[in-house]
């Protein structure tokens, strides 16, 4: 039987992005699948990272620096949290946000204007979350910049 290291040199191919690519089948996202054992699959990436550094620890996740789900290209990759994962995704734009995102309600310069609104007093969050169409624990996170907080 060909060993596991074999199946994944075979089926993996640099391509001119500079990633090692699998060839094989891959999951609804993009990422490499590959079995191991009697009806068990897990992802290519990991087990590449399994076999260079031994077991990922329990909390982590192995990041692709190319943000190339097919790569199996052991430098591309990379251990974090789920919480570097966001960020990592967030960074290179692949995470929806602002208005962007399927359940925003508002524009950025809808947020702007509650922000100004909001800060020139007298008016509290919940007649601008009527105002807006929004609720008022909305708002509350908008103008204390839980939310857009990336907007000025």
């Amino acid at each position: 039987m060909e060993s596991l290291e074999l199946r994944i040199e075979r089926q993996a191919k640099r391509r001119d992005n500079g990633c090692l690519e699998w060839g094989g089948h891959r999951n609804r996202w993009g990422y490499g699948k590959i079995g191991i054992g009697r009806n068990t699959t897990f992802t290519v990436h990991r087990v590449v990272w399994e076999l260079l550094h031994g077991k990922i620890p329990c909390g982590l996740f192995v990041l692709h620096k190319c943000d190339n789900p097919p790569c199996v290209d052991p430098n591309h990759l990379f251990l974090g949290t789920a919480k570097e994962n966001t960020l990592d995704a967030v960074r290179k734009g692949r995470m929806a946000r602002g208005e962007r995102a399927s359940q925003s309600k508002l524009t950025p310069d809808q947020v702007r204007e509650i922000r100004r609104i909001y800060a020139s007093g007298g008016i509290g969050c919940h007649t601008l979350a009527k105002q807006f169409s929004v609720s008022p624990p909305s708002i509350h996170s908008i103008v204390r910049k839980k939310n857009w907080g990336w907007l000025q």
